[in-house]
């Protein structure tokens, strides 16, 4: 544990690509953030189809195995039941756990255990609770927290995961609520093949857990940058690694990884610990900033 001011993976191959897919559009491509079959305007599409096939336009977000779909910021209501299914209908304005309009995802008290599910196994966010990808340039979410949320895909693969295969992968997590992220592989997964990953939250109180994988896992390309930043709120990690920094695919450390805490937010891996490169033989990643780090060695 460290109070402290200025500073003083393991990886396997994409699970998400267990079917056919080159990047160009064998398998699996996608607009801005990746959707399925073109859309024309504000929709909802099951993602579980026979064909996956890149949208024309618009801006989807996969939450509970649905996928959520807004063009030109209209807004998508979607609640969640007892039993973590996302339902659309009904839904509205006065009535929701799920709001997206494009680029942010505002999860209300939302209970989601759901995930991406293809007969192929060919999505690039494949058993993802929430996913966002592209093959064709950034990925970026926003995830805006109020009240309790959970997203339980402990029996899928990632609670929330964004993805890109050419540009840089980013998720911002904010808000006065909290979040509750669980998966096999990863509570939350930032990755990037080709491009710097980046995750952020600010003033949120995040938990991720994984019961095989890694708590927190943010992969960026050798040559690039992964990045953590917690300012204010709290992130509590824990599994295999509690935060793991990788270098998509092949187990090493990213040319840079930054851990950056401020306006004294707490990070706790003490279930895990903190690590860059490959198991057992993690390289430290020294934090930098104001704030208290539990990074598994207490």
């Amino acid at each position: 544990m460290g109070l402290f001011g200025p500073d003083g993976g393991i990886s396997d191959e994409n699970e998400g690509f267990r079917g056919p897919f080159d990047g160009r559009g064998a398998g699996m491509r996608a607009g801005r953030r990746g959707c399925r079959n073109p859309c024309g305007g504000g929709g909802i599409q099951s993602v579980s189809a026979a064909e996956i096939t890149p949208w024309s336009n618009g801006d989807s977000v996969y939450v509970g195995g649905v996928a959520l779909t807004s063009t030109g910021g209209a807004l998508v209501y979607a609640t969640t039941d007892d039993s973590g299914n996302v339902i659309t209908k009904g839904a509205s304005a006065d009535n929701y756990n799920i709001k997206w309009d494009g680029s942010t995802l505002t999860l209300k008290d939302a209970y989601i255990t759901k995930g991406v599910s293809t007969p192929d196994y060919s999505s690039p966010v494949e058993g993802a609770a929430i996913g966002v990808f592209s093959t064709i340039g950034n990925a970026e979410l926003t995830i805006q927290l109020a009240g309790s949320n959970t997203v339980d895909a402990s029996k899928a693969s990632k609670g929330v995961h964004v993805y890109s295969s050419s540009g840089t992968a980013t998720l911002n997590i904010t808000g006065s609520g909290s979040l509750n992220a669980s998966g096999f592989q990863s509570g939350i997964r930032v990755e990037s093949n080709n491009g710097d990953a980046t995750l952020t939250i600010q003033n949120a109180d995040v938990t991720a857990t994984s019961a095989y994988g890694d708590g927190v896992r943010v992969l960026a390309d050798a040559d690039k940058s992964a990045s953590l930043t917690v300012n204010g709120g709290s992130l509590t990690a824990s599994g295999s690694t509690g935060i793991l920094y990788d270098s998509s695919g092949n187990g090493s450390a990213p040319n840079t990884v930054n851990l950056t805490i401020s306006n004294s937010a707490l990070v706790d891996a003490r279930n895990g610990g903190i690590g860059a490169g490959r198991i057992p033989n993690l390289q430290p990643v020294p934090p930098s900033g104001i704030g208290i780090v539990f990074d598994g060695d207490e």
